[in-house]
């Protein structure tokens, strides 16, 4: 159930107007009313209707024998058409219960919609015929927000905004929330990321687990807990948010389910710290399915944690989801830098990173019309004035857009707080007024969003504890963040400060004011400043052709893109120079293929040069070899200190695996220890093989293939990072040596399959080359070369090795994949 509301315009919107009723049975016209206050009252009243079934049907004149009409406005005329008619008495039944059903929701999409073409002598809507439908006039969509109908007797529009609306209120009270997430209640105010809920929405249906990254404040909490939260089926679904507080992350998990079913009456609640029992306890007292959302999951991650909790944490959340009939779904939300250390737990939790989603900043057009759609429903509670938003807006989001296009939501909301702040003052009576002469005379937006910082960080440092005192872990986090945002916004940091504001120089003082001054004492001072103007924040081509490299100018194109302000002379001065970068990056960019991407994040990860875009490619084309490599980085062991009382099982080892022995052996195989991994001492009979059948031949003996991002780490770790030394410990005639160098005289190289695929027709391998003695890889082998292979195991006695997780395609012959 939707609604549409028709005018002609912004400028008559206290003229006649109308609505649409959109359901699956039936569309419905209302009367006409005098404004738009008025016409929203009556969808109000319309659903109350519905939900207590006061709203009947009557035999129709307008149809034939058994016709009927539905009297949702009662006996007043619609303003289009002959009225809800139905054929049969039974039908009008049902349609009835339907909508009742519907009707039972506390939230409605509400669209505006204009005439889109100008008629002459046309003053308001009942000059247009209407008779039969208004289907034959050109209408647009200028807007859109939600009618908001809470389940009580008095109601009104959108009570519920984060702001209390209420005739006692003060102009400065504040109404936009500056660095705040949205809660559920924030519905109205929630705009820009429909087809974003719906997708996670859609991805919850069929898995029991979704991990959600991003960037920092792109928005991950708010789609959680107030678009998804609005999106659930309120009868049959519920969400509850959990972040580690205190004490560990199931301890604030069991306290969160207890404070959940404290809600339901006469529910004896078990005095034990179970986190299984106490969902399956809520799931079956309120009959929902529950969606635990475990947000601000990089807290985790901080060295405060320690990873026996972690470890813990992962493997409970593995055995709740193997239970059958598991009445529970998990979103892990956090931030994009953080899914390598997420990423080492995929072991404890198989499928951890299969089913993920990646929430994008705003970019500039779609903040354009989410801050329309803001500003609307503002002006609607009369809480702000604004004459033209679509202005507004645009002027707005092109003052905070960076060069890259993006809008930061978290910059935005400080914006406009801070715009509202200072229209307030000026305000004694009616709506704040907040147009584009008020955006203007503000100044611009990155020092007012500097401003609002600056005195929020000069609050929260006066609280700091004293330096004897134990330090504030979540007061130095919120301090940490908002310094970020600084950046984030193009407040504190030159590359940024000018990405998309317009550099305001002083504008040369006429020479005429000048020369008076000079008898001055202080006309010295003056004709300084003029002939020397305040120094301004370099914009960020300045700064990159001050650092004049390659890196930089390369790294200035893959932020910004081909058609920023610098790029095509940067771009000529790449191919002058004949960089290498440069060459790399338009073979990867020609390419397009995981093998290209994963040989230039592996060759310029060191230096930084692209590796945002490139990661993002490696990341959202999912490629294998991600997972091997990408954003992977090896943690120090954290020493345990403190004894944390969380949910473990031990792990189970197979026999003969549980000792240290370098060499041993596994069934009838010989295998060598490397670290956290047994290797085959000799390739796998039946072989060379072609790489679909490799991965076959290992795992039907219960064993795998090695992964690139293995091979990489146990050369990086084990062997200081040089190859030669990995080929002098692996190589020989010993019982424990991989490769016998005397099997091949004449030299070249001895080449093995790995499980990491390029694409779809290569996979990478790796080699002992005899002419130089180190170990080398291939990125792009062509998987119908027959290769041997070396399966290998990992120990179960080292699972916080650092090792990076290693994936097996699955390859189902019969489809022909």
């Amino acid at each position: 159930m939707q609604f549409s509301l028709f005018s002609l315009g912004q400028e008559q919107a206290n003229t006649l107007c109308y609505f649409r009723m959109d359901t699956d049975q039936l569309v419905i016209y209302s009367p006409f009313y005098p404004d738009t206050p008025t016409a929203i009252s009556a969808m109000e009243g319309l659903v109350l209707k519905l939900r207590g079934g006061s709203i009947g049907a009557a035999p129709s004149r307008e149809l034939a024998s058994g016709g009927y009409t539905i009297l949702a406005f009662g006996k007043r005329i619609p303003a289009v058409g002959k009225g809800a008619l139905v054929p049969g008495k039974e039908i009008a039944d049902e349609t009835l219960q339907a909508w009742k059903a519907a009707a039972q929701a506390t939230t409605f999409k509400l669209t505006y919609w204009e005439l889109a073409q100008e008629i002459a002598g046309l003053t308001s809507l009942e000059d247009l015929d209407l008779s039969q439908t208004d289907r034959g006039y050109e209408w647009q969509e200028v807007g859109s927000s939600v009618l908001h109908v809470e389940k009580k007797d008095v109601l009104g529009y959108l009570p519920n905004l984060g702001v209390q609306a209420n005739l006692n209120r003060g102009p400065c009270e504040p109404i936009f929330n500056a660095l705040q997430p949205f809660v559920a209640a924030d519905l109205p105010l929630f705009h820009g990321r429909k087809k974003e809920v719906e997708e996670v929405y859609a991805l919850l249906k069929n898995h029991s687990l979704l991990l959600l990254y991003g960037e920092a404040r792109v928005g991950k909490t708010s789609l959680l807990q107030c678009g998804l939260a609005n999106r659930l089926e309120e009868e049959e679904e519920q969400m509850i948010v959990v972040r580690r507080q205190e004490s560990d992350l199931l301890t604030s998990l069991c306290a969160s389910l207890r404070s959940t079913l404290a809600n339901y009456d006469e529910v004896v609640i078990p005095e034990v710290e179970d986190p299984i029992l106490l969902a399956r306890l809520l799931a079956e007292v309120s009959g929902k399915r529950i969606y635990l959302i475990f947000d601000q999951l990089e807290l985790f991650f901080s060295s405060d944690v320690f990873d026996a909790e972690r470890e813990s944490f992962f493997g409970f959340i593995r055995d709740w989801l193997d239970e059958e009939d598991c009445p529970v779904r998990v979103i892990m939300a956090l931030r994009e830098a953080f899914l390598a250390p997420v990423a080492e737990y995929e072991e404890s939790l198989p499928g951890l990173l299969d089913n993920r989603y990646r929430l994008l900043p705003f970019r500039q057009n779609s903040m354009i019309d989410t801050t329309i759609n803001l500003l609307d429903v503002f002006s609607l509670t009369n809480l702000i004035k604004v004459d033209k938003p679509k202005d507004v807006a645009e002027r707005v989001c092109k003052e905070l857009a960076n060069e890259n296009g993006d809008v930061p939501v978290h910059c935005l909301q400080i914006y406009l707080h801070q715009l509202h702040q200072g229209s307030c003052k000026e305000t004694t009576s009616g709506p704040v007024a907040m147009d584009l002469g008020q955006v203007e005379k503000m100044g611009p937006a990155r020092s007012l969003i500097d401003e609002f910082i600056t005195e929020r960080l000069d609050t929260l440092k006066a609280q700091r504890p004293p330096e004897n005192a134990p330090p504030n872990p979540a007061l130095e986090r919120e301090i940490k963040e908002l310094e970020d945002s600084r950046i984030s916004c193009g407040c504190g940091d030159k590359q940024l400060a000018a990405a998309g504001a317009a550099v305001v120089v002083p504008a040369p003082i006429p020479w005429w004011t000048i020369l008076p001054l000079a008898a001055l004492p202080f006309g010295m001072f003056f004709l300084y400043w003029w002939m020397n103007p305040a120094e301004e924040p370099l914009t960020t081509c300045q700064l990159t052709e001050q650092t004049d490299s390659c890196e930089a100018y390369l790294n200035y194109l893959c932020t910004y893109g081909d058609t920023a302000a610098c790029a095509p002379e940067f771009a000529a001065i790449l191919e002058e120079r004949q960089c290498e970068e440069w060459k790399d990056y338009q073979l990867i960019t020609k390419l397009a293929t995981c093998g290209a991407y994963q040989q230039f994040f592996t060759k310029y990860r060191d230096q930084g040069i692209c590796m945002d875009i490139v990661r993002a490619r490696l990341l959202d084309w999912e490629c294998p070899m991600v997972r091997d490599t990408v954003q992977l980085t090896v943690r120090d062991t954290v020493i345990e200190r403190v004894p944390v009382t969380t949910y473990s099982r031990p792990p189970t080892i197979p026999p003969g695996l549980a000792d240290d022995l370098p060499c041993k052996l596994i069934g009838t195989t010989n295998f060598k220890r490397i670290g956290p991994l047994w290797v085959m001492t000799e390739a796998l009979p039946g072989g060379p093989y072609r790489w679909e059948d490799a991965l076959d031949a290992c795992t039907s003996r219960g064993w795998r293939l090695p992964c690139i991002g293995e091979i990489d780490f146990l050369i990086e770790k084990i062997y200081r990072n040089d190859p030669a030394r990995a080929f002098a410990m692996l190589t020989g005639s010993g019982e424990c040596s991989l490769v016998n160098p005397t099997d091949q005289p004449g030299g070249g190289y001895i080449e093995f399959w790995t499980a990491t695929e390029a694409n779809d027709a290569s996979a990478w391998s790796y080699y002992f080359d005899l002419t130089t003695k180190t170990i080398r890889s291939h990125p792009a082998t062509s998987k119908s070369t027959a290769l041997p292979c070396l399966c290998v195991e990992r120990s179960p006695t080292q699972q916080n090795s650092g090792l990076p997780p290693c994936y097996q395609k699955n390859i189902n012959r019969r489809a022909g994949q």
